[in-house]
C-alpha cells in the first residue's frame, strides 16, 4: 500500500512539472530541455539527500501547488 502511494506521489510531482512544462514551452525542444531538466533536479535532490546521511524516501517539501499558492498570496 505504502508503495502504490509514493508512485502515486512521484506521478503527481511529474505531472504538475509536464503541466508547468506545457505551459512555458515555445518550442518541442525547449519542452524536452525542460523535462530533462525536471529529471536532472530530481537526481541532484536525491543525490544531496543520500550525501547528507538521510535514508529512505526523499519527500521534497515543495510543490508546483504550493509555490504557486505562494505567489498567489504574495507570501
Amino acid at each position: 500500500m505504502e508503495a502504490d502511494d509514493e508512485e502515486k506521489e512521484d506521478d503527481d510531482d511529474a505531472d504538475e512539472a509536464d503541466i508547468l512544462n506545457e505551459a512555458i514551452a515555445r518550442t518541442e525542444e525547449e519542452r524536452a530541455l525542460f523535462r530533462q531538466m525536471d529529471i536532472d533536479r530530481r537526481r541532484a535532490e536525491e543525490g544531496a539527500w543520500v550525501a547528507a546521511g538521510n535514508t529512505g524516501k526523499l519527500y521534497v517539501l515543495y510543490s508546483l501547488r504550493s509555490i504557486s499558492s505562494e505567489h498567489e498570496t504574495g507570501s
